[in-house]
C-alpha cells in the first residue's frame, strides 16, 4: 500500500531544475506598474515609497519590463538611469493556503523587493531603502529569469489590497543596459507516493482521501 506525501513547496522550488508552472499568478508578466526613474544627481526625496499607503500619484504608469539597452523592455527609461522604482497593487480575496509564494525576476544589475513596505529579498542592492540615485553593488546580466521563494513572508500579505514594490538598480550611470522584469505567483506543493511492488509485478490502486478506489 502507499500514501501520498506532499513535499514542502519551498523545497520543491529550490530543488527543481525545471520551471514549475504557477498555480496562481498574482502579478502577470507585462502587467501595468506605477514607476519612477532617477535622472543623474536626482535630489527628489521619496522616503517610504515601498509602503502600501504611499501616495504614488507622481509615478507614471507603464507595462513591465522596465529598462533600456536590450530592446526587450515594454517600458523604456532613458540611458544612464541609475534606478527605476516600481509599484503594483494587487488584491487578495482569500489568504493563501499551502502554496509557495514566488517572485520571478529577470534583472540587470540588482534589485530590492518589498511586500507591503517590508523588504523580502534583494540581490546586489545596498542595505537601506533604495532611492532614485541608488546603484547596484555588483553587476549581473539579464536573460535568465530567477525565482525567489517568499513563502516565509506570506504573513505580510493581508486580505484586500497589497503592494509589491521593487527597485531596479543599475551598476553605473554609464552602463549600457538596465532591466527589471517581475512576475509574482504561487506554486503548489509537490506530492509523491511511496510504494514498492514485488519483482513479478502487482496491482496498484489509487484511492481518494475517503478510501474509495478511483483508479
Amino acid at each position: 500500500s502507499s500514501s501520498p506525501e506532499c513535499s514542502d513547496p519551498s523545497s520543491a522550488l529550490r530543488n527543481s531544475a525545471a520551471s514549475i508552472p504557477f498555480a496562481t499568478t498574482l502579478i502577470e508578466p507585462g502587467a501595468n506598474w506605477k514607476y519612477l526613474y532617477g535622472v543623474p544627481d536626482d535630489k527628489r526625496s521619496i522616503r517610504g515609497w515601498t509602503a502600501l499607503e504611499f501616495d504614488d500619484s507622481a509615478f507614471a504608469v507603464g507595462a513591465a519590463g522596465f529598462g533600456y539597452g536590450d530592446e526587450d523592455d515594454a517600458t523604456e527609461v532613458p540611458p544612464g538611469t541609475r534606478a527605476v522604482l516600481i509599484r503594483h497593487e494587487f488584491t487578495l480575496d482569500n489568504p493563501l493556503a499551502s502554496e509557495s509564494l514566488v517572485l520571478q525576476l529577470d534583472y540587470d544589475d540588482g534589485f530590492a523587493a518589498y511586500l507591503n513596505g517590508t523588504r523580502v529579498v534583494a540581490v546586489n542592492a545596498p542595505g537601506d531603502e533604495p532611492g532614485l540615485n541608488s546603484l547596484a553593488t555588483t553587476g549581473h546580466d539579464a536573460g535568465s529569469p530567477e525565482r525567489f521563494d517568499l513563502s516565509d513572508k506570506m504573513g505580510l500579505l493581508r486580505a484586500g489590497k497589497n503592494v509589491l514594490a521593487i527597485a531596479g538598480l543599475n551598476i553605473s550611470q554609464g552602463s549600457s543596459d538596465l532591466s527589471l522584469h517581475p512576475v509574482l505567483g504561487t506554486i503548489p506543493p509537490v506530492c509523491h507516493a511511496n510504494f514498492r511492488l514485488k519483482k513479478g509485478g502487482g496491482a496498484l490502486y489509487l484511492s481518494d482521501p475517503d478510501g474509495r478506489v478511483v483508479d
